[in-house]
């Protein structure tokens, strides 16, 4: 009982500070991953195209939140730059919400500010941004998020987006990072809160001015919650399992579990 009754009382603290907004000091890292052609609209204007980058724009001794170093920071809006290097007066959430300005209003969140698919873009922080080890592979998880967050690339509708003659291992490395999260799906819905909570979901401002918005890592220690086998995967040391494979692993499960009840 009194084990159930701490557990309530930490999930109310990150409840609580899940839901408030706080300002800090966010300085942006000075690295990023493979240059990317993107092309866009904004609402029903013509299309435009911009040089792009990758994400992964933390590090030690890069991206920072009051002075605490952020190992990984990913883009969580396409249509707005921001530069490397400098230093943002930030509003910062753990509850996947961002501020909703007509510079940001734009697709990548609801009407109240939650980010599209928050959850799924946590997990991919949480669990592919530590095997991103280099431009191509982050280039292709932030495709993935961007994916999240508006819809496959090359559609025609408002607010539409593309990455032009994409990079074969970019290519490669979203396609994995996608696979990943559909094998972790039913994690994800289970965990939904727990994972939102677990990012900084930070939008920096200069001034009057507003910037892109970033997710950064580890704001909860996700070791504390009961993570399946699929939030772990390895991008590049774990090929995604075969129907048979699954199937062999499953039968061998069943077989141990009816041998340990005989």
């Amino acid at each position: 009982m009194k084990t159930k009754t701490i557990i309530q009382v930490i999930g109310l603290a990150i409840s609580l500070f899940g839901n408030s907004q706080s300002k800090a000091n966010f300085i942006m890292g000075n690295t990023y991953g493979s240059a990317m052609t993107i092309t866009y609209t904004k609402g029903n204007a013509a299309m435009q195209t911009i040089n792009g980058a990758g994400g992964n724009f933390g590090g030690i001794g890069q991206a920072s939140l009051d002075g605490k170093s952020l190992a990984y920071v990913y883009c969580i809006d396409l249509f707005d730059d921001i530069s490397l290097g400098a230093s943002y007066s930030a509003t910062v959430t753990t509850n996947g919400t961002v501020a909703q300005t007509t510079a940001h209003a734009l697709g990548n969140a609801n009407i109240n500010g939650l980010i599209n698919n928050a959850a799924a873009i946590a997990w991919l922080i949480d669990t592919q941004a530590s095997l991103a080890i280099n431009g191509n592979l982050q280039s292709g998880l932030q495709a993935a998020i961007w994916t999240e967050l508006y819809g496959p690339m090359g559609g025609s509708a408002p607010n539409s987006w593309n990455i032009v003659g994409m990079a074969l291992p970019i290519q490669q490395a979203m396609t994995a990072d996608l696979a990943y999260l559909a094998l972790a799906s039913n994690f994800i819905n289970t965990h939904s809160n727990a994972l939102i909570n677990s990012v900084y979901w930070i939008d920096p401002t200069n001034g009057s001015t507003q910037y892109q918005q970033q997710v950064g890592a580890n704001a909860v220690n996700l070791s504390l919650l009961a993570i399946n086998q699929l939030s772990t995967l390895r991008l590049g040391t774990s090929a995604i399992p075969e129907p048979e494979a699954i199937l062999m692993i499953a039968l061998g499960i069943i077989g141990f579990v009816v041998s340990r009840g005989k």
